[in-house]
């Protein structure tokens, strides 16, 4: 894994096989296309709980950490399906987030064909991920980077997990 690309391109596209994506295969996703205010993300499925927050620590400790020594956890979510905010090109620390990076787990395969992926830009870039399932991407949100999500088709389950990094503002 090249750990520069964070800082060159914004984000970074991994797979991690100590990620057990098959154990949230049963979880309830709320489609975040359709969340109403009083819905929370994370605990649309009380079940799953427990198994975010151990995989939010895991993430901290075994990725950011390689990059900063400072470093708080803050929410971590689950959903399907893309709402209307984050398809539209954004940063969402500068848009108020509590956070200064996410890291995205995906249960599903995203491709060309379903018109599922995420993509990221900066000064002269713009790049389209298609995440499998397993993989992860790791967003920057230093305000200069955004990025954006389409879900045409298919199914589009995440996990997220927010981090607060000093460093990246």
């Amino acid at each position: 894994m090249d750990l520069t690309n964070f800082f060159l391109y914004g984000y970074i596209h991994h797979r991690d096989s100590n990620i057990q994506v098959e154990s949230f295969d049963d979880a309830n996703f709320v489609d975040c296309a359709a969340l109403r205010d009083d819905v929370d993300v994370q605990r649309a499925d009380s079940r799953y709980v427990d198994k975010l927050n151990a995989l939010h620590d895991y993430l901290g400790k075994t990725y950011i950490k390689q990059l900063f020594d400072e470093y708080t956890l803050t929410q971590c979510a689950m959903w399907a399906g893309v709402d209307s905010g984050s398809s539209v090109w954004h940063n969402d620390h500068k848009q108020g987030g509590r956070f200064t990076s996410n890291l995205l787990v995906y249960l599903d395969d995203n491709n060309q064909e379903l018109g599922n992926f995420i993509q990221v830009r900066g000064s002269g870039f713009e790049h389209t991920i298609y995440p499998k399932r397993g993989d992860f991407v790791w967003l920057n949100q230093k305000s200069c980077f955004e990025h954006r999500a389409q879900n045409d088709n298919g199914l589009r389950r995440v996990l997220s997990f927010e981090f607060y990094i000093p460093a990246l503002l």
